[in-house]
């Protein structure tokens, strides 16, 4: 089996904030079709990832490809065509309170499709399905739980048929059972839909069931890349320190 083309390409990317650099030269590839996990401390710079593949960031040097397509030149318009492709799962959910669950999946078909009532309706179902929470389209975020607004978040992801998905903490707060959930359905938009995954996480139990590769940000760089095997295997000290918990988190 040959191996895939690169889907997301970041070279070189530098970014700060006023006088703190989170991104000192950053260099990651992610392949068509896989799921890759990054890891790293508290602000350390993942989130700042996230946003700068989708484009809501840019950087201040360096480049940003998604589909072979630099998204640090675009101007908005761009922007709009590529991110059709893009879904992302926030880490609180971010569903629109005011909104009922179907409002709230059919949102990104709304603002970025013609289609017909009708068939909106149907991928409404068709998602809700295959989070496995049937029926729900007329019930509000306030009436949901924690894991099922995570999956509400990723049936409204899923709704445009993306090529690639950004997941922003999907685990965080949820109870074993929900996590089980999550977990499977990020293994299920792989596997069955061929959907490219980048995660950042901090559950170290998750990144390892569901990642094809893992990814290590360490003061601003990417000081590690390779498979969950190799993970277990590599004698980089504060990779090694950060998996045995000896790292102090830094705070933003």
């Amino acid at each position: 089996m040959s191996e895939k083309e690169n889907i997301i390409e970041m070279k070189e990317v530098y970014k700060a904030f006023g006088n703190k650099f989170v991104h000192k030269g950053i260099n990651l590839s992610v392949r068509e079709g896989e799921t890759l996990t990054i890891l790293g401390g508290s602000g350390g710079g993942k989130s700042v990832m996230l946003k700068q593949i989708n484009g809501l960031l840019k950087p201040d040097s360096g480049s940003v490809e998604v589909m072979n397509k630099n998204v640090c030149s675009m101007n908005d318009e761009e922007l709009t065509e590529v991110r059709k492709d893009i879904g992302m799962l926030f880490q609180g959910a971010a569903l629109f309170d005011s909104l009922t669950v179907a409002e709230n999946i059919a949102y990104p078909l709304i603002e970025n499709s013609d289609l017909p009532e009708d068939e909106i309706k149907e991928i409404i179902a068709t998602n809700l399905e295959m989070i496995g929470l049937p029926g729900i389209e007329d019930r509000y975020p306030n009436d949901l739980s924690g894991g099922m607004k995570k999956r509400v978040g990723l049936a409204r992801a899923m709704a445009t048929h993306p090529k690639i998905l950004l997941y922003d903490e999907p685990t965080t707060g949820l109870d074993p059972p929900n996590i089980s959930r999550i977990n499977e359905l990020i293994k299920t938009m792989r596997d069955k839909f061929g959907i490219t995954g980048v995660i950042i996480t901090h559950d170290l139990q998750s990144a390892y069931e569901i990642s094809d590769r893992i990814a290590f940000l360490h003061d601003g760089k990417i000081v590690f890349t390779g498979t969950v095997e190799e993970t277990w295997m590599n004698e980089i000290e504060e990779f090694r320190d950060f998996i045995e918990g000896k790292l102090e988190n830094q705070k933003d």
